[in-house]
């Protein structure tokens, strides 16, 4: 017979299965991919993820957008092999065009507008520091970070970044969140429901070769 300790963690982790997916899910939101703009988010959930992803945040993996030449990018720092159905296969900080990114990923992806656009200054801000950001390593083991600094409170003097954190490192750059602000635990989730500049996500739905939103 399970203690009540293991009974009262099972239903506290199937709550926070149940809640989570589905608000976003259902959200019956209509948005144009087209209007997606310089510091607006992509979020990225694989159909699989492990039991820390799922109970930290409802998304697996997160990147911001930013245009070169009139030609829409997403900016993000991944794993090695997870953006291999696109040719590539090491990790790091890549530039990636949105909608072939979008369109090839075959898990759910959300668009998450700024409440606010960028202003020139802030885009021309984001543009200085582009180079820069193609030199920060990937944290490989977001799992050992999360746990020993996150949850257990070590230390962590590492210059690694995983992609949550260094999208708000990229957002602190432009001057939306301030440099104050601890962002070595920051998930995906909390992009964008701690630092209230951002709208709720809203469900790009592909189809017929062809994306939108619902």
């Amino acid at each position: 017979m399970m203690s009540n300790t293991v009974i009262i963690i099972v239903i506290i982790i199937t709550i926070i299965v149940l809640i989570k997916i589905p608000h976003y899910l259902r959200s019956p939101a209509i948005f144009d991919l087209n209007d997606v703009n310089d510091g607006d988010l992509v979020f990225f959930k694989w159909h699989t993820v492990d039991w820390l992803h799922e109970l930290i945040s409802t998304f697996t993996h997160v990147g911001i957008v930013v245009t070169v030449h009139n030609r829409k990018y997403i900016l993000e720092t991944h794993h090695e092999g997870d953006t291999s159905m696109l040719g590539f296969n090491d990790g790091g900080v890549h530039l990636y065009d949105m909608n072939e990114r979008i369109h090839k990923y075959e898990g759910y992806n959300w668009i998450c507008k700024l409440k606010t656009p960028l202003t020139k200054t802030q885009k021309h801000v984001l543009y200085k520091h582009l180079p820069n950001y193609f030199h920060i390593p990937f944290t490989t083991d977001y799992k050992k970070h999360f746990i020993n600094h996150c949850l257990l409170g070590s230390s962590s003097h590492s210059k690694d970044m995983f992609c949550s954190q260094f999208v708000c490192h990229v957002l602190q750059d432009i001057g939306l969140i301030d440099k104050n602000t601890n962002i070595d635990c920051m998930t995906p989730d909390m992009v964008h429901l701690y630092t209230g500049i951002y709208q709720l996500p809203s469900l790009v739905i592909k189809k017929n070769d062809s994306i939108y939103t619902q």
